[in-house]
């Protein structure tokens, strides 16, 4: 009998909370220290073989089956990731990949100081801006040195002369980190105070009930017609035994007419049940991911650096930045729903914000 082993399964529940939490690729996640945890997962006793990455992703269960072989279902007992934590690593890891590095917009490395990693760019060439440090000594009355650092965002297209750009070549970092944070501030203000009206939308309700609605005139139908079918199957009978008024072939076509009634509306039953299904599953995802950016309102503030950076890269999608700091947000689709009301079509909002004071 399979059963989880409960020291191993803190492990593997702490590695997916690194991934998704703080961001920690395969590399990291396979020098992250064994001794932290006790546990025999990790890398082997000579150091040289680490298997921690390996186990948020599904390459390892995939090559056990074959490339050809149908994945086998989950074993809810054994599950130690929840499907929903498991999915967000696999879209984290897959926009990590070399095939997306031109339009990546999570963090790449959630190392270092900065809010904004792969998600920030120029808005005038359209180019990435990257971190970049420089500092200055200067020497007090008494000798005494002072240095000061400086970390800058620049315009790699500028700096590195790839193509024309007619914005600044640097944005202070802590000014534009903190611009961002008063945005992410303003999100979670809006947040804690949405209602549930706000979470699934007038629009996504009213879909709702018309399914409900066509449900229950699809199953009033099917019993109708069900009690029409067996009704003329009797009077077939009659007809066979001589004892009804009405030619047989009459009642034949009449009770194929009412069996292909009978199949249709079943056939519009299972469809209309399996939307409506579909849609409470939808919906209880939306108000998942609300309850997900609710919680992380409450643990930005007091988080560590790499903690924030993955916050801000799951609720924003791209920072373009302009001259003297006017900046442009745009938000992630479900960020943006939520924030303009779950009926927005678009397929992100933007955000403009006037030259910083």
């Amino acid at each position: 009998m399979l059963v989880i082993d409960e020291d191993e399964a803190r492990v593997v529940r702490m590695m997916f909370d690194l991934c998704i939490s703080s961001g920690y690729g395969r590399w990291r996640l396979a020098n992250f220290p064994s001794t932290t945890t006790g546990s025999k997962t990790g890398r082997d006793k000579t150091g040289t073989t680490p298997v921690w990455g390996a186990s948020c992703t599904t390459r390892s269960t995939r090559e056990s089956f074959g490339a050809e072989k149908p994945m086998p279902a989950p074993f809810e007992a054994l599950q130690i990731i929840a499907p929903d934590q498991f999915d967000l690593a696999q879209k984290l890891m897959l926009e990590r990949t070399n095939e997306r590095k031109e339009r990546r917009t999570v963090p790449l490395n959630t190392a270092g100081q900065s809010l904004l990693s792969g998600n920030i760019f120029c808005g005038h060439c359209g180019g990435r801006l990257v971190l970049t440090t420089n500092g200055t000594t200067t020497r007090l009355a008494d000798g005494t040195p002072v240095h000061k650092k400086r970390i800058r965002y620049v315009c790699y297209n500028k700096t590195r002369r790839r193509q024309e750009c007619t914005g600044q070549t640097g944005y202070t970092m802590h000014i534009l980190d903190g611009i961002v944070t008063e945005v992410l501030h303003q999100v979670f203000d809006k947040m804690q105070g949405a209602s549930n009206d706000m979470i699934v939308g007038s629009a996504v309700q009213k879909q709702m009930a018309m399914i409900r609605s066509e449900l229950q005139r699809a199953r009033a139908e099917n019993t109708k017609a069900n009690k029409e079918y067996e009704s003329l199957k009797s009077e077939v009978l009659k007809a066979i035994q001589g004892k009804s008024a009405l030619p047989q072939d009459v009642l034949t076509e009449m009770l194929e007419d009412t069996r292909q009634k009978v199949l249709s509306t079943s056939e519009r039953i299972t469809t209309l049940t399996a939307e409506l299904n579909d849609g409470n599953s939808k919906i209880e995802e939306m108000k998942a991911e609300f309850n997900r950016i609710v919680s992380w309102s409450k643990i930005f503030d007091e988080s560590p650096m790499e903690v924030k950076k993955m916050i801000c890269g799951y609720i924003i999608k791209k920072v373009s930045v302009f001259r003297d700091y006017r900046v442009k947000i745009e938000f992630n689709i479900n960020v943006e729903q939520f924030l303009n009301g779950i009926d927005s079509i678009d397929e992100c909002a933007t955000y403009e914000l006037p030259m910083a004071q």
